[in-house]
């Protein structure tokens, strides 16, 4: 008798054993679950907990960290701050000495008494000075140009601050302006009227120096009045920024 023939029949993989084991070890875990779930969620918390600590702890080493930067550059701000307090007291002194001196030969020139030689070079002299105003703020630039300009907490003191940084721009640029002036119009007639240099040829220098004739000058005066109006603008801007110093000062010291 012959075999049928085709392709072979292939038995189906339904043994109830291998179906079963699926879902027996299903059960297991459920049960296992079940019966564990109160340690699983104990070792869940004591994880979060763990982190939780973790995260608290670094952030009060940062917090300290911080506050102990930042407790230093408040005591550099304050030596850079007293330093300039100290310079501005002194370039306002030499900008007054620079006015008195105008005002002298102004009020020279409206005068009967006459004006020696030698006093008129040194009223020039001195009306020619430039006392300028160099901030010692090498703490504070630090801070602008990084990030830790975040440390000064007080916002009183970050604002006075930027407005100190602002008066100190704006006095370099009228302190630029003024030089502009002095060596093109100021020094040019000095420089050819009156003799400033510590020459052997002074004294015949002097002796040609007609001092009536320099102080009925109309150019003369126009450069003493100008000198005069440039150092008291930049007067009145020095003792401004002066008075924000001493406010810095007030309000480091309120952060020590």
């Amino acid at each position: 008798m012959k075999n049928p023939t085709g392709p072979e029949s292939v038995p189906e993989n339904t043994s109830p054993k291998e179906s079963g084991n699926g879902a027996s070890t299903g059960k297991r875990f459920l049960l296992l679950l079940a019966q564990r779930w109160p340690e699983y969620v104990v070792e869940i918390i004591v994880v979060i907990i763990g982190i939780t600590i973790s995260f608290a702890i670094s952030n009060y080493q940062q917090d300290s960290a911080d506050k102990r930067l930042a407790q230093i550059y408040l005591q550099d701000l304050r030596e850079d701050i007293k330093s300039d307090i100290f310079t501005l007291a002194e370039t306002i002194q030499q900008t007054d000495s620079v006015i008195l001196s105008g005002q002298a030969l102004i009020t020279q020139s409206d005068s009967n008494t006459s004006l020696t030689k030698q006093r008129l070079v040194a009223l020039v002299h001195l009306l020619i000075r430039r006392p300028n105003f160099i901030s010692k703020n090498a703490t504070f630039s630090s801070l602008k140009t990084s990030a830790n300009f975040r440390l000064i907490k007080d916002i009183e003191l970050r604002k006075l601050l930027f407005e100190y940084d602002q008066d100190y721009q704006t006095i370099k640029a009228m302190e630029a302006a003024e030089l502009q002036a002095t060596v093109t119009i100021a020094g040019p007639y000095i420089i050819k009227s009156i003799p400033l240099a510590d020459s052997p040829q002074t004294s015949s220098w002097l002796e040609k120096l007609d001092v009536k004739a320099i102080l009925g000058s109309v150019e003369f005066m126009n450069n003493v009045a100008l000198r005069m109006d440039n150092r008291q603008e930049l007067l009145d801007s020095y003792k401004d920024i002066r008075y924000t110093a001493m406010q810095i000062d007030s309000a480091i010291l309120r952060n020590l």
